[in-house]
């Protein structure tokens, strides 16, 4: 299975649905956000990434289908998701080296 960071990388959708999530990222708001989209609030980052891929993915097959039950909105309210996590999940690994890479004083 791959990473976290690479499965994201390799999101490639049209600019005008990125531009409005991330329009859409300063009402960003984790929990209820992530309860209306998956009915509960994941006990970690990665979970909730994972499982906002796989809703990500689902949105982007009916667009690319032209289903009829496909709303950009809602397709819009799950990039706003998965941006708000990808950006928590980033910086938390930024924490995370810092703190291993930090010398230890001698004495």
């Amino acid at each position: 299975m791959q990473d976290i960071q690479t499965r994201l990388s390799q999101i490639k959708r049209p600019r005008l649905l990125i531009s409005a999530a991330q329009a859409g990222q300063t009402g960003y708001k984790r929990k209820p956000h992530l309860r209306r989209l998956l009915c509960r609030v994941p006990s970690s980052n990665t979970e909730a990434l994972i499982n906002l891929i796989e809703l990500e993915h689902h949105h982007n097959d009916k667009r690319q289908l032209h289903d009829l039950s496909y709303t950009a909105a809602a397709h819009i309210d799950v990039l706003i998701a998965l941006q708000g996590e990808a950006s928590l999940h980033k910086a938390s690994l930024t924490e995370e080296n810092s703190r291993n890479s930090t010398p230890t004083p001698t004495a």
